[in-house]
């Protein structure tokens, strides 16, 4: 190291460095479409019991691309249950912002996704006030909730680099439930950066 200068070090320390390129500007966007259906019934001989949760997510903002969510979302839920020969249906619906209350990851480097298992992560869910009303107690109350308004997705790119799918999980687990939840997506993200 004595037969090196000051400058000759950091020299080559610079060549050492590898360039990441530019990062993408923030704030971003991802937009598209998201549909989540979660579908339950319930029959245990006294009571049949109907669930549905639907949100529907348009995630849109012409100012900014890619990576974090932006736009507005829907939840309804209706629960319908039948005993002694009295039916009664319970309501709950949210709506409003989820800017930033959701995020994609994207993994660029092949080997990695070959790890992993996927080139792209993505999920969001968002704390809110829900109206929630019932039929046969007549209320109609403020509750807090948490929604999951994206479901945990890992997938790969699709033809042409498209971030597009859909997947379908069993839900209501027991012996006397049954149903799934449904979730399909489309999204943009921006250019890749050289």
């Amino acid at each position: 190291m004595n037969d090196y200068s000051e400058n000759t070090v950091m020299r080559e320390i610079r060549l050492g460095v590898v360039s990441c390129g530019d990062p993408v500007p923030l704030p971003a966007a991802f937009d598209g479409n998201i549909d989540v259906l979660w579908d339950c019934t319930t029959d245990n001989g006294v009571q049949v019991d109907h669930e549905v949760w639907h949100i529907v997510t348009k995630v849109y903002d012409p100012s900014v691309k890619a990576y974090f969510s932006q736009g507005n979302f829907k939840f309804e839920y209706t629960s319908t249950s039948t005993a002694n020969g009295t039916t009664c249906t319970d309501k709950k619906f949210a709506a409003g912002s989820i800017e930033n209350t959701g995020s994609l990851v994207v993994v660029n480097d092949p080997a990695l996704q070959n790890i992993l298992g996927y080139g792209y992560f993505a999920a969001g869910k968002i704390s809110t006030d829900v109206a929630a009303t019932s039929s046969c107690a007549g209320t109609s109350v403020q509750e807090q909730r948490t929604i999951g308004w994206l479901p945990p997705i890992k997938s790969f790119l699709g033809a042409g680099g498209s971030f597009d799918g859909e997947m379908t999980n069993p839900s209501c687990v027991g012996l006397s439930s049954s149903g799934t939840e449904k979730v399909k997506w489309s999204f943009s993200v921006p250019p890749a950066k050289n």
